[in-house]
């Protein structure tokens, strides 16, 4: 069974420049996302979160 990660990987790979993730503010491609998970995931591991760690995020929206 594939992984999200693995699934992420080969939508970027195929098409980098298709949309991913529409939002009203923002448009993410399936490359632009790829590389900010990337980003993510070293930014973590840098503080030593591993693999099966738990972390929590908050993603509320900014107030208008």
């Amino acid at each position: 069974m594939s992984q999200p990660i693995d699934l992420l990987d080969r939508a970027a790979a195929a098409r980098p420049h298709e949309a991913a993730l529409v939002t009203p503010g923002a448009r993410w491609s399936f490359g632009q996302l790829a590389v900010a998970v990337d980003r993510a995931a070293a930014w973590l591991a840098a503080r030593g979160v591993r693999p099966r760690h738990t972390v929590a995020l908050d993603v509320t929206a900014p107030e208008e």
